[in-house]
């Protein structure tokens, strides 16, 4: 079993209409390779796993530890932001 942090965004700004925001997020995704896996929950495609998650705002962005979420973050961030974010 992997014990990597895996960090989830819950983001409309990571569809196809904000390719800024997506190109950071993949940058960031890039960045922590092998130490943590960024994923994208697509929170219209998946309103049940929203609601259990709590998605008040979007984009929310959430890191878990183990299966249990050990903090997250609503709004953009740019790659470096996001790195930092997620190692600190």
């Amino acid at each position: 079993m992997r014990s990597e942090p895996i960090q989830v965004a819950c983001p409309a700004c990571l569809t196809a209409n904000r390719v800024p925001a997506a190109r950071q997020f993949e940058r960031a995704a890039a960045e922590l390779k092998g130490r943590a896996r960024l994923v994208k929950v697509n929170t219209e495609e998946a309103p049940g796993l929203a609601a259990r998650m709590g998605i008040r705002a979007i984009p929310t962005i959430a890191l878990f530890r183990n299966g249990a979420e050990i903090k997250r973050v609503s709004g953009a961030l740019d790659a470096g932001s996001l790195v930092r974010w997620a190692q600190s």
